[in-house]
């Protein structure tokens, strides 16, 4: 019987992967329709060895950017998708889905994650709306 050892530290960047056969071992069932949780890991390494172990997908977040989203796949490849245009930002040093729903934040309504800074009259102002744009940091 086969068993597979991982061990993968979220903060150091570390996977390792232990391949061994023995006698003893506890038979390990291949099914992942248990695994829970996130299809993401923090680094590409970490990715790659929870992709192959889980046999499914995992997110890269550290090479996350604003219009790309990049995948561990099982094989060990990885695959990146590109979209036309911003589809999260950067808030406070974590990424948020781009939402444009208005809040009412005082004197303006702004949307609750957009990749400009835009807000929109809420009534007696003289503008109508003020609409800021930057090229977001990934």
């Amino acid at each position: 019987m086969a068993a597979e050892t991982a061990l993968v530290t979220e903060g150091g960047g570390l996977a390792f992967a232990d391949n061994t056969t023995s006698a003893s071992s506890v038979s390990a069932s291949s099914d992942t329709s248990n695994v829970s949780g996130p299809a993401k890991a923090q680094d590409e390494a970490s990715a790659v060895l929870m992709a192959r172990l889980q046999d499914r997908k995992i997110e890269v977040l550290s090479a996350r950017t604003t219009d790309s989203t990049t995948y561990a796949l099982p094989s060990g490849e990885l695959e990146t998708e590109a979209y036309a245009g911003p589809v999260r930002v950067k808030q406070d040093g974590t990424w948020k889905n781009i939402d444009t729903s208005l809040s009412d934040t005082g004197a303006d309504l702004t949307p609750e994650a957009a990749a400009a800074d835009i807000a929109v009259s809420d009534g007696g102002d003289t503008d109508l709306a003020s609409v800021n744009l930057f090229h977001p940091v990934p």
